[in-house]
């Protein structure tokens, strides 16, 4: 049960940085992209020649520490490259963190390697369309191996006093999610910043990514998906784990606690005692838990700018 970082740089790994000693050629648009790795390198070389040509401002790869054997013939293929390889192995959100920290640009797109990359990817009928939606992360839809459309539209909803999940497909364009599939977007840096990025405490993927997403929200920013951004995948799609673990409990206190009032959000020191049955934790535990997260938020009061319970209630006027 350890500290939440306020700033999305505030516990970065060591690493060590490769490559990008050159340009890439022909740049246009003020976006950086991270390409992450998920099936030990086996994509990577194909993705890079289609990204040094696609007209971003710099490519960032995270590289597995214990997994980089081929990295120095690759890195001497792709100089307009910049390999990361950090000190520990990280989660999702901390890889991304990660990349943000080594981006310069205005923009972010953050990407697989198991994620068919065609040429001219970007253009700008999508680059002006995220400039005008002027949204935290800018999400594209998907399809699997054999080309079926992959639900990516987000909903919230609460059921009996549980909040759910209801994914759907993506119909319209600029339509909200409530976050993106995958972690793949295009992120706003600035807004990045000002949201604190990835908390790296939450362990689990699915509410670490959801953590960061409803945040974004509950704080006033949006995340927006549209048919315009497509990709498909080269092999099977991501499955996605919502196991109910200590990883829920702070997200749970994070984001579905809070409680607006006015101009600010808190959580009621009366919630502690419904945290305490619901989480299964002893008492020590939860109450521990308890007060780092509602510390945390106190700190935060006044970023947020709405609750879970309105921001379900408004979604379809979004």
């Amino acid at each position: 049960m350890n500290s939440i970082p306020l700033t999305f740089d505030e516990q970065l790994t060591n690493c060590t940085i490769l490559g990008g000693t050159e340009q890439p050629k022909n740049i246009k648009y003020p976006i950086s992209v991270l390409l992450l790795g998920r099936n030990s390198g086996n994509f990577k070389e194909q993705s890079l020649n289609v990204l040094v040509n696609s007209g971003f401002e710099n490519i960032i790869t995270i590289e597995n520490p214990k997994d980089n054997f081929r990295l120095e013939s690759i890195v001497k293929k792709f100089p307009q490259v910049k390999f990361v390889v950090p000190s520990e192995k990280l989660s999702i959100g901390g890889m991304i963190n990660l990349g943000m920290s080594e981006c310069r640009s205005e923009f972010l797109l953050v990407i697989w390697d198991d994620l068919i990359i065609k040429n001219q990817i970007f253009n700008d009928l999508l680059f002006n369309k995220i400039l005008a939606t002027n949204c935290a992360c800018f999400c594209p839809v998907f399809t699997n191996s054999i080309l079926q459309n992959i639900p990516v539209q987000m909903k919230p909803k609460i059921e009996k006093g549980i909040f759910e999940i209801e994914p759907s497909q993506v119909l319209y364009d600029n339509t909200p999610t409530l976050f993106p599939y995958d972690f793949v977007g295009v992120y706003n840096k600035q807004k990045f910043v000002n949201l604190g990025g990835f908390d790296i405490s939450i362990k689990s993927t699915y509410w670490q990514n959801l953590d960061f997403s409803i945040r974004t929200w509950l704080w006033g920013e949006k995340i927006i998906t549209s048919p315009i951004f497509r990709f498909a995948y080269e092999i099977s799609e991501p499955i996605l784990d919502s196991t109910v673990d200590n990883s829920y409990f702070r997200f749970y206190l994070k984001n579905i606690a809070p409680v607006y009032k006015v101009n600010y959000g808190y959580i009621p020191i009366s919630y502690f005692f419904q945290f305490h049955r619901r989480s299964a934790l002893s008492f020590s535990n939860a109450l521990k838990e308890f007060k780092i997260v509602r510390k945390w938020v106190a700190k935060n009061a006044f970023h947020f700018k709405l609750d879970i319970k309105t921001l379900t209630q408004k979604w379809d006027e979004k």
